[in-house]
């Protein structure tokens, strides 16, 4: 049941893109060079498709370092939250998106 509340909670960031997809620009800014300015524009149906693959995959990679090596993650009181970290980066990334769009 556990397994179950965390693949739930990788998804809502999915859920959340399709949701507010058409407030996206047609482009979006992916790249930026040294001085701020955008130099590389990517479609947002990139963006839409690659944000969540790269949570699910940072996600799934964590857990599975956690799972193997638990004793070089840190300190214990990071285990209880670990699980937490790639979802909510996403969804601060979307957010980030949304406000800027």
């Amino acid at each position: 049941m556990k397994d179950i509340k965390y693949g739930v909670l990788c998804f809502i960031p999915s859920v959340l893109l399709l949701v507010f997809c058409d407030s996206f620009p047609n482009e979006i800014a992916t790249h930026f060079n040294f001085f701020g300015n955008a130099d590389i524009y990517s479609s947002k149906w990139y963006i839409i498709l690659l944000v969540p693959v790269l949570g699910f995959l940072g996600h799934v990679t964590y857990m599975v370092i956690l799972e193997k090596r638990p004793n070089r993650i840190g300190r214990n009181g990071i285990k209880k939250y670990s699980f937490l970290y790639f979802p909510m980066l996403t969804c601060f990334a979307i957010i980030f998106m949304l406000w800027n769009s």
